[in-house]
């Protein structure tokens, strides 16, 4: 939220000085990023053990628990229709006229 309000801000103040420097700060930050990343003394993997692949099985028990929930099903419902209905609407910027065969 912070980066949403104030990085726009902080953007252009760098660039007021420069057109190099939101670069610059861009690349010191990912420096320290993968700086402090090596100080971690915790391993990031663990061992663990592969379960069994029931796909199907799961899908099953996923979608009963979701029908139980009457708020999600309704939501995952609503934003099924949402999608199905709305999934070609970037073609129209693509293709903004479209011939008309006559």
């Amino acid at each position: 939220m912070i980066d949403s309000l104030l990085g726009s801000s902080i953007g252009g103040v760098l660039y007021s000085i420069g057109r190099v420097f939101p670069f610059l700060v861009d690349v010191f930050s990912y420096l320290f990023s993968i700086l402090s990343l090596l100080f971690i003394k915790t391993p990031f993997q663990t061992r663990r053990e592969i379960a069994p692949n029931k796909l199907w099985i799961e899908i099953k028990e996923g979608l009963v628990w979701l029908w139980r929930q009457p708020l999600l099903r309704f939501v995952a419902i609503l934003t099924f229709g949402f999608n199905l209905s709305t999934a070609g609407i970037n073609l129209l910027v693509c293709y903004p006229k479209l011939p008309l065969k006559t």
